[in-house]
């Protein structure tokens, strides 16, 4: 009898302009950027090409907002999208074109193993991760408010 084969909890989904298409297997080449949510045993990645990218700028950002895609996304995390997109850990993940390298913004609940599937679902080779304020979970939003 053959080994059960063990599905993946993580989600990759391309964003084309207002077009959202889950990826069974990513043919995308890297690097990618985009947002991400990650929890437990599960991360859910909207990926763009940075050449899709709107922007001048060396630093290539999407322009996915959590907020917009939670509706879509909440029910990969059992949740509702009633339920505020920002009660999961989250973050964004950017592009410099001019260093090469990708930038993984981030919170304080995801950890440096996670940051690295991160990386990988966004197949960068080179990036830095970065602790940004939005994406502060638990105490540390009280502490950044001074409650």
């Amino acid at each position: 009898m053959a080994p059960k084969r063990r599905r993946s909890n993580h989600v990759s989904i391309l964003g084309e302009n207002d077009e959202r298409k889950l990826l069974k297997e990513s043919t995308l080449s890297g690097p990618l950027i985009g947002i991400w949510w990650e929890s437990r045993d599960r991360i859910v990645a909207i990926l763009q090409q940075p050449n899709d990218a709107s922007g001048e700028s060396s630093l290539l950002d999407s322009d996915f907002s959590h907020a917009d895609e939670w509706p879509s996304i909440a029910h990969y995390f059992d949740e509702t999208p009633e339920v505020e997109y920002f009660v999961i850990p989250r973050g964004r993940v950017l592009f410099d074109r001019d260093q090469g390298i990708g930038i993984l913004y981030h919170g304080n609940a995801t950890g440096k193993n996670r940051l690295r599937e991160i990386a990988a679902r966004f197949k960068l080779d080179v990036w830095e991760a970065r602790t940004d304020e939005h994406y502060l979970m638990g105490d540390a939003i009280d502490d950044l408010f001074g409650q």
